[in-house]
């Protein structure tokens, strides 16, 4: 491999190490530029390793030196490189497998001021070989691995190329392929292949000349069929054993199933290592954009109060507060206002806009927040007030149902005040305004959630009624197996059955309502607090998230904020078996106090024990994973789905045509059926060797059927805005064939974002690509 030196870094010619030399600057950062080796690169290479003339056919193939293997996306980043007194640092490093040119950014501080400088690095060799993998297929597809063959030697290549891995994966033809390449050319190979196993398995690829050769190896995750399911059971561990159910239900996909167990003493620190995807959903409008900001402004809130020093988590945290804090601002209104898609939305939304004021304030302390931008919010929602001091509706609403009718004023009075009191400048006139509607109207409640709404803004407030909202709303308190919550009993979701495992999915109006009471206990010091924690923690997701966005905000706030003051005297061993068998032993000390162990536990496992020794408590979490086979129709109540491709056997480069049918029939809510579904999503599957064809999505986007989609692997995102009682939608997308295959198309779905319980699936089908 010959790696080309550009601008001012000095690189030695070794085989193994390129000692790089970087001038003037504390931190650095390489990343690949382009996966094409351009003309120039290709002209300095051979003028740098001119290649003999000799070609005799009959030689012995050139034998491999070395499989190429690494292929980072970024390269480096050491953001706290010291240089010594002259400004020098140096680093021996093993360029990457790509074959590519990476571009160097560096950024230097010191007292003489900063310093910024670019410069490249070329890694080149002129025989290689590049397979074009997907990068998931699911076991029982037929499709290609394509492979690209570079001869950049000024004479022609006769080619061998072999692949290798069969255990994994059905050949379809042969496993050796002979190809003749012209001098500085490329072409192209195939062998076709069904994987049989699942998991993430290795391909590896050696092409042969007399005079070169060279080896690569890349990987792919191969899935079960079927749609995957989870059946997730919290509990907490004190000093003493618990015995665990680990089997699984009979009709499930094979070697689809995994169990894993996860325990810690923190109650966040699962969420913690979980917070760039808690829901496992998309996030792509306003209010969606701010579940990663909100969630790492509590975790580095929480890191701060705790005084932990962990700069991975920090990094990522603060990566994704720039980016949500950045993003959000597309989708401000020039009024000052935000709503779900920005000025494409007729008018900005007063609950959304509350939400980024409440959020935005909160983090002032932990990144730069344009004042002008939080001003102006709270300016346009100190304007929509009414003359009583409440607040209505204005632009999109979430939880239509609980913030409809006369307690739904008084919940979304509430919940602008809160935002309004976080900011911290709002007119005087405008909180005593909403502080005299918030005691008028008390004496008239009894909405589990607007009680838990207003009895946080009163206190935050230093309401003299308070203390009664207080009362009434512990009144309200209900219990169960995981402690005391808050909610609605009569709009928790149906038990999902697999095989006689039933279970019932999160409820999120729960969650958020016992979240908003338990911030209002932890306010007044109520040792309640600790059991309406514990059920809160008992709720929560394998990712560590809950339900939808709002009771996962909430429900993270409610959580970080009494782990901040927390106690961590923990000092027990955690011994985990499993049938009788002991399959690992831990002591847990304050030094491991926020580390989450993750036990995978062995297949044919049945009962599970764990037994706690010693003092403290530890929180844990059994996940039972696997897939199930959707059957060919399905019924559901509240959503109505039908997707259908208009052929399934098509020659490469045509035009599928996909026509989705959906029907919303309204869902369970606090007063009857609501009315509107709130935003819906709708998944379509993308067949493995298909894209979808943009034009068709735009054409929707455009004419109002959605307002926004996204293409994320291999499925379609669509986003409506809502949809009404009895309301059909009828569309169409289209998607093209990419190359031969044989696929299995995945299940599509369609449900409330919301209200992610209230939810239709369709089975996929099998598609020939000839």
């Amino acid at each position: 491999m010959i790696v080309l030196e550009s601008g001012s870094l000095e690189i030695p010619r070794t085989e193994t190490d390129e000692d790089v030399r970087f001038a003037q600057f504390a931190g650095a950062m390489f990343e690949m530029d382009d996966m094409v080796v351009d003309e120039a690169v290709m002209e300095m290479s051979m003028e740098e390793a001119p290649m003999d003339d000799k070609a005799d056919s009959g030689e012995q193939l050139a034998e491999v030196e070395r499989v190429r293997q690494f292929f980072p996306e970024t390269w480096i980043w050491m953001p706290d490189i010291l240089t010594d007194d002259d400004g020098r640092a140096t680093l021996d490093l093993n360029a990457p497998d790509s074959i590519t040119k990476w571009r160097l950014h560096a950024v230097s501080s010191g007292p003489e001021g900063i310093g910024i400088s670019e410069s490249g690095l070329t890694v080149f060799q002129d025989f290689f070989i590049d397979p074009d993998l997907p990068y998931a297929v699911i076991r029982g597809e037929e499709f290609p691995v394509q492979v690209q063959v570079y001869n950049y030697l000024d004479k022609p290549q006769n080619v061998k190329l072999t692949l290798s891995g069969a255990e994994w994966f059905e050949l379809v033809g042969d496993d050796v392929v002979e190809v003749s390449v012209d001098a500085n050319s490329v072409t192209h190979v195939s062998f076709t292949i069904r994987p049989t196993k699942v998991g993430v398995q290795t391909v590896e690829l050696t092409g042969q000349t007399t005079e070169k050769a060279d080896a690569i190896r890349k990987t792919i995750i191969v899935e079960a069929e079927g749609v995957t399911r989870e059946i997730v059971d919290n509990g907490i561990l004190k000093n003493g054993t618990v015995e665990l159910d680990a089997t699984l239900p009979d009709a499930i996909v094979p070697d689809s199933e995994k169990v894993i167990l996860s325990f810690t003493p923190s109650i966040v620190a699962q969420t913690i290592s979980g917070v760039d995807d808690l829901l496992g959903m998309p996030y792509g409008c306003g209010e969606q954009n701010m579940m990663l900001f909100s969630t790492d402004v509590e975790v580095l809130r929480y890191l701060k109060a705790t005084g932990q020093q962990n700069p991975e988590v920090q990094a990522k945290a603060l990566t994704f507060i720039t980016t949500g804090y950045q993003r959000e601002l597309t989708f401000m209104h020039s009024d000052g206002s935000f709503s779900a898609f920005g000025e494409s939305d007729g008018e900005g939304s007063l609950w959304l806009t509350s939400f980024v004021l409440s959020q935005f304030s909160g983090a002032r302390d932990l990144t730069t927040i344009d004042e002008n931008v939080v001003r102006e919010a709270a300016d346009w929602i100190g304007s929509h007030q009414k003359e009583d001091g409440s607040w209505e509706a204005v632009g999109f609403v979430i939880h239509q149902d609980m913030m409809g009718g006369v307690s739904g004023t008084y919940a979304l009075t509430a919940y602008v005040t809160l935002a309004l009191d976080e900011y911290g400048y709002a007119a005087p006139a405008v909180m005593e305004n909403a502080r005299s509607y918030l005691e008028a109207e008390l004496d008239e409640q009894d909405d589990p959630y607007a009680l838990a709404i207003g009895t946080l803004a009163l206190q935050k407030l230093e309401s003299d009624r308070a203390d009664e909202s207080m009362e009434k709303l512990i009144e309200l308190a209900k219990e169960d197996e995981n402690g005391v919550y808050w909610g609605y009993d009569d709009v928790m979701p149906e038990p999902y059955e697999y095989g006689g495992y039933g279970f019932h999915p999160i409820s999120s109006k729960n969650v958020e309502t016992t979240a908003y009471a338990t911030l209002a206990l932890i306010e007044t010091n109520d040792p309640k607090a600790s059991s309406s924690l514990k059920w809160i923690a008992a709720q929560r997701n394998s990712n560590g998230g809950f339900s939808s966005t709002q009771d996962t905000v909430m429900a993270f706030r409610a959580l970080m904020t009494a782990a901040a003051v927390a106690g961590r005297d923990v000092d027990a061993t955690v011994t985990v078996s499993g049938d009788g068998v002991e399959i690992k032993g831990l002591r847990i000390t304050s030094e491991n106090y926020d580390v989450v162990n993750i036990i995978e536990v062995p297949e044919g496992v049945e009962v599970l024990e764990m037994e706690l020794s010693g003092t403290g408590e530890l929180n844990y979490q059994l996940v039972r994973r696997f897939n199930v086979i959707l059957p060919e129709t399905i019924e559901h109540e509240q959503i109505e789905l039908d997707v259908e491709y208009d052929s399934t056997d098509v020659e490469v480069d045509d035009v599928v045509k996909v026509d989705v049918r959906l029907k919303y029939n309204g869902m369970p809510g606090i007063r009857g059926v609501v009315e509107s579904s709130g935003m819906m999503i709708v998944d379509i599957a993308v067949p493995t060797g298909f894209t979808p064809v943009g034009s068709s999505l735009e054409a929707l986007k455009e004419d109002g059927t959605i307002t926004r989609y996204e293409i994320a692997g291999r499925k379609v995102i669509l986003y409506i805005d809502e949809m009404m009682p009895s309301e059909i939608m009828e569309f169409s997308l289209q998607m093209r064939a990419m190359f031969p295959v044989k696929a299995m198309v995945q299940e599509s779905s369609a449900y409330s974002y919301y209200d992610p319980e209230v939810k239709a699936e369709v089975k996929g089908m099998n598609v020939t690509v000839v």
